[in-house]
């Protein structure tokens, strides 16, 4: 009776939670939807997974980080998920075009269909003040 419960504490306290990273999509999807704006538009540089557009939809865009730059530069309700390979060229064209964006959220979890971390900020846009 203790080792099961035990056991049930084990895998509703530790692994479960710990599961969460290695869902990116789901991760990413989320932190999309917790914006609350709608409709949220959505490009995405170097995690490029089926279920992520299952999840947003077929209108996500499939770029690198010097075009999703460009596509935050649009304005409105969009996010830019940016796959750390990716960061440095997004953020030297944001530079170059005067982008304004809020302050990215990160997720650092497992890609497991390619068998590998991966480190993704979201980044959304940002009027001009």
């Amino acid at each position: 009776m203790v080792a099961s419960w035990l056991l049930a504490v084990a895998i509703y306290a530790v692994i479960i939670p710990s599961l969460s990273t290695a869902f990116p999509s789901a991760a990413l999807a989320r932190i999309v939807s917790e914006a609350n704006c709608k409709p949220a538009m959505v490009a995405t540089a170097g995690y490029q997974e089926p279920s992520l557009v299952f999840l947003l939809g077929t209108q996500t865009a499939m770029v690198d980080g010097t075009d999703a730059a460009e596509f935050l530069r649009l304005g409105g309700c969009r996010f830019a998920l940016i796959e750390a390979r990716h960061e440095r060229a997004f953020l030297r064209r944001a530079d170059a075009i005067g982008l304004r964006y809020a302050s990215p959220q990160r997720f650092d979890g497992y890609n497991y269909s390619i068998g590998r971390a991966v480190s993704i900020s979201v980044y959304r846009s940002e009027a001009a003040p």
